[in-house]
């Protein structure tokens, strides 16, 4: 992961079992590049639930909490989607 120096956009969620938030934290703090974003959808981030890992995509409020959040940073970063 050290080598890997592409801006990054990580995403968490509160409930996520197949990719876990301290897994995602581990990548954030690991990972070689230098303009890492760390984006966790969750109760306690203030998110309407604690996401799960396909409530990321196909969630109840992943269109209006998930989505424009990853078009931001593609924005942001000069990224057409």
């Amino acid at each position: 992961m050290h080598r890997f120096t592409t801006p990054l956009l990580v995403i968490a969620g509160g409930q996520d079992k197949m990719a876990p938030k301290t897994d995602m934290l581990y990548v954030k703090n690991h990972i070689g590049s230098k303009d890492v974003t760390y984006l966790e959808l969750s109760k306690e981030a203030g998110y309407s639930s604690d996401y799960g890992h396909l409530d990321l995509n196909l969630g109840i409020h992943a269109r209006d909490e998930v989505y424009p959040k990853i078009y931001e940073w593609l924005q942001a970063h000069n990224i057409e989607s």
